[in-house]
């Protein structure tokens, strides 16, 4: 018998004997058990990773739904902006119609119609998200604009100002002359508030083929923000955005900071570093 094999029956004999067994059967117990805790711990994150990836496909699904709803409402009211697009009509009677239209209208954050002349009547959620009306018409010192709420169906006076704002000369008016139909413009910052957002406009126009009005329903990062569903995890953070990166909605955070300059909501506004 060669020493190797001396050796290897001695560890046998040694495994063999009860003290060996004493030994031997716990460390196989361990063994085991270690193994099965790193096969379990490896199955279990697999497991977690694929409810965690099926629960944000269908957030995201979920969003894609409230976002095209929201957007979706634009035919329909389009439909009946275009009954009050009569510059004849009663100011009061239209304004209060608007507001009564954008109650309850989720994603919307602005109804308008603009006339050739300059003037302009909508509706629209404040910073504070409740519904004011407003009509402006150019005059010589600039643009003259009146600005109310509604109370038990009247239009109750909030105030008047001077400011710069002329619908023809904005992107929406502009799109509804040049493609004259139905469009929906690229983002850009409403005036005002500054706010990223995007509209569809329709221009309507008379038996002589005259342009007579242009309508709007417009939608901003904050109304489609307090709107879109949000995650499933308290974590997470759900943003819809365009192509080019440019923000519609981030549901994440309560309110958004009113923009201090005229330029379109990016992530990096956002100070968010997973963006």
């Amino acid at each position: 018998m060669t020493s190797h094999e001396s050796r290897a029956v001695r560890v046998g004999r040694a495994l063999a004997s009860p003290v060996g067994v004493v030994i031997t059967i716990p460390l196989l117990v361990i063994a085991v058990g270690v193994s099965i805790l790193f096969v379990g711990r490896d199955a279990t994150r697999e497991a977690s990773l694929s409810m965690a990836r099926r629960q944000l496909t269908e957030q995201a699904t979920s969003i894609q739904s409230d976002v095209a709803f929201a957007l979706d409402q634009a035919d329909p009211l389009l439909a009946r902006l275009a009954v009050f697009a009569d510059p004849t009509l009663p100011r009061d009677e239209v304004l209060v119609r608007l507001h009564d239209l954008l109650i309850g209208r989720p994603g919307v954050a602005y109804l308008s119609i603009s006339f050739p002349d300059g003037t302009f009547r909508g509706a629209y959620l404040n910073t504070k998200r409740t519904i004011e009306v407003q009509e402006s018409r150019i005059g010589a010192e600039g643009t003259l604009v009146s600005r109310h709420v509604v109370r038990a169906g009247a239009l109750q006076w909030i105030l008047d100002e001077k400011n710069t704002y002329d619908p023809r000369k904005r992107g929406f008016y502009q799109l509804a002359e040049k493609t004259r139909a139905r469009a929906w413009t690229a983002p850009y910052t409403f005036f005002g508030s500054l706010q990223t957002g995007i509209s569809c406009t329709e221009p309507l126009y008379d038996a002589t083929n005259q342009l007579r009005a242009v309508l709007t329903v417009d939608f901003d990062v904050g109304a489609l923000s307090s709107f879109v569903a949000r995650p499933a995890f308290d974590k997470a953070r759900s943003v819809v955005y365009t192509r080019d990166g440019t923000i519609l909605a981030y549901p994440a955070v309560e309110q958004f900071v009113r923009p201090q300059a005229d330029k379109l909501l990016r992530h990096e506004e956002l100070q968010d570093p997973a963006l």
